[in-house]
């Protein structure tokens, strides 16, 4: 395997890991706000804790929701991070390959060490 293909293949897999986290987040987050709310609901249906309860349920939404958020940006974040490295290493791993292959020599002899047919060879 090429470091052009293993740098890809991690790539790969750090999109991967990335989507997973993203899914993973928002489905954590969903059953986290949907188990608060069971018993907070309950509370807003009694008139003394109805006030308080919908308070703590709108700071642990507000503190649940933006915790998942760093989570997800954080993902998004690595991923960006390492398709950039991988572009630029692929990039410089071509200019590299460039530069060591050496200058490009033309083949064609210059006019005057061509032998034409009427001219005698050494």
């Amino acid at each position: 395997m090429t470091t052009n293909e293993n740098a890809r293949a991690i790539e790969g897999t750090v999109k991967l890991v990335a989507d997973a986290v993203e899914h993973g987040s928002r489905a954590v987050e969903r059953v986290q706000l949907e188990l608060a709310a069971r018993p907070l609901d309950l509370l807003q249906q009694i008139p003394l804790t109805a006030a308080p309860a919908r308070a703590v349920q709108a700071v642990h939404a507000a503190v649940v929701s933006a915790t998942h958020e760093v989570i997800r940006t954080a993902a998004r974040a690595t991923k960006d991070a390492v398709s950039s490295v991988v572009a630029s290493a692929v990039a410089n791993d071509g200019a590299n390959a460039a530069a060591s292959a050496g200058p490009v020599v033309d083949p064609t002899p210059p006019e005057e060490a061509r032998c034409s047919p009427e001219t005698p060879r050494p």
